[in-house]
């Protein structure tokens, strides 16, 4: 199996299950249908093709439920993670160029809202569906001086290009990386390796900030 080729690791599991011969019930055909959901954005990535689907097919033919899964993945948060997501768009910012959108967490409104760092829903969604935003960031506060970043891209900018130059990985619509730094630091420090990414897409040259001139620690 060529992993880059597939949308997700889901369909890699399938692959393999389909492979070995062995029984695809509904006990195992939920989680990898839900996986797939999860990797594919809902079906909606680049990579997406006509084998996503039908896999996805065969395995509601095996007893996974979309809309269960659905339900389960989309519909089941908390209050404060609503209210999370709420303050997330109040804090939204568009950078000067304006193709970069960010917004951020930070300790004390998770203890508002009673929620624990590692139980953070996917915000960074919100500032990439801004028309024109071509980068978004979203800076949560794991503890002081701790700062995670997730990054997405439209398409058009390999994210994952971002999260090396910070130790991070991931791939060009999704990656992610962590800092030691302030918040302030984080934000102004992955703001400027986000411009220059970006201006080297936009020129084909190479812009203040690259790789190799942005810490990724301290």
């Amino acid at each position: 199996l060529k992993c880059p080729a597939y949308n997700s690791t889901g369909e890699l599991v399938y692959e393999l299950i389909r492979h070995m011969s062995l029984d695809l019930t509904e006990e195992v055909s939920t989680p990898i249908y839900a996986a797939i959901c999860v990797d594919s954005g809902n079906f909606s990535y680049e990579r997406c093709v006509g084998r996503t689907f039908r896999t996805a097919a065969d395995l509601v033919e095996h007893g996974a439920n979309p809309y269960q899964i659905h339900l389960n993945l989309n519909w089941r948060r908390t209050l404060g993670e609503v209210k999370l997501e709420g303050e997330a768009v109040r804090r939204l910012k568009l950078d000067e160029t304006p193709a970069i959108a960010y917004t951020w967490i930070d300790l004390a409104l998770m203890a508002q809202n009673r929620l624990d760092p590692m139980e953070i829903p996917p915000l960074v969604n919100i500032p990439l569906s801004v028309e024109g935003v071509e980068i978004a960031l979203l800076f949560v506060e794991m503890a002081p001086g701790r700062i995670k970043v997730s990054a997405r891209s439209k398409g058009r900018i390999k994210v994952c290009d971002l999260a090396r130059q910070f130790n991070g990985g991931g791939h060009p619509l999704a990656a992610g990386f962590n800092l030691n730094a302030s918040l302030d630091q984080a934000v102004d420090r992955v703001l400027a390796a986000a411009r220059a990414l970006l201006f080297a897409a936009e020129t084909g040259t190479a812009g203040p900030g690259e790789a190799g001139q942005v810490p990724a620690n301290g």
